[in-house]
């Protein structure tokens, strides 16, 4: 994780709502954004897409039949773009055929046939972790797959400069220290945006040379959660307070 992909839609739907705003023609009536995860209950998902698409708490339904009914109701004659964020399809055969159950009309799913109401152009943009999360998909939507490729090496050391060091003050050989540091903790993140990210607005923080030498001797850093951790040593301790009483709770 951490490539970009939800960075990616976000920045779709705010392209359309930009246009919306500025009064050009967006392309979509309606958007709806649903963070799945592990989640593949269909009572939930299409809970969640009647909130979005009428901007209000959903009621409470006893029956998915009522659920699919009002969101068909909600969705007849407009264009739609429908987010499904980070559908997880792992290698858990049990965790296929959820999804499977929930997308395929030739096996009751609950998803998928709601949908059909909405104006052609439509359309659902979905991000995974997994391609095989679009192959359960695959026989009942047309699907086109849009892998993100990575960073190449200087691009990459580009971007987490550009978060380590935006909006500094700091004098030209202190900067050229740390641009020479900067890169070699980069190396270390593996081309990981999130990482760079992450680590790069801790670092923004404490702007000064030892401080970035001793993050760089940091084998933390080796790995995306490495550094998320490291990340999270160096928060406030209010900050890493709200970090634990959320774990509490499931995802």
């Amino acid at each position: 994780g951490g490539i970009g992909k939800t960075t990616l839609a976000q920045y779709v739907c705010a392209r359309e709502e930009k246009d919306k705003q500025e009064e050009k023609e967006g392309h979509f009536d309606l958007i709806m954004w649903v963070h799945v995860s592990q989640n593949f209950s269909a009572h939930t998902i299409l809970s969640e897409m009647i909130e979005q698409a009428t901007g209000k708490p959903c009621p409470q339904f006893n029956s998915l039949t009522a659920l699919q009914e009002t969101l068909k109701k909600e969705l007849r004659g407009k264009r739609f773009l429908l987010v499904l964020d980070d559908v997880w399809c792992n290698k858990d055969v049990s965790r296929q055929q959820e999804l499977r159950h929930i997308a395929s009309p030739l096996e009751g799913g609950e998803l998928l046939p709601p949908l059909h109401d909405g104006k052609k152009g439509s359309k659902i943009l979905l991000t995974s972790r997994n391609a095989d999360a679009l192959s359960e998909l695959g026989p009942y939507v047309r699907c086109t797959p849009f892998p993100i490729p990575e960073l190449d090496d200087n691009n990459f050391v580009e971007t987490f400069m550009n978060y380590a060091l935006r909006g500094t003050t700091i004098d030209g050989r202190n900067r050229r220290a740390l641009e020479r540091i900067g890169a070699q903790i980069a190396k270390k993140l593996k081309r990981s945006p999130l990482a760079a990210r992450i680590v790069g607005g801790q670092l923004r923080k404490k702007a000064n040379v030892d401080f970035w030498t001793y993050a760089r001797n940091r084998d933390l850093l080796n790995e995306t959660m490495g550094a998320l951790w490291w990340s999270y040593q160096h928060l406030d301790e209010e900050v890493r307070r709200c970090f634990a009483y959320c774990a509490l709770f499931p995802e």
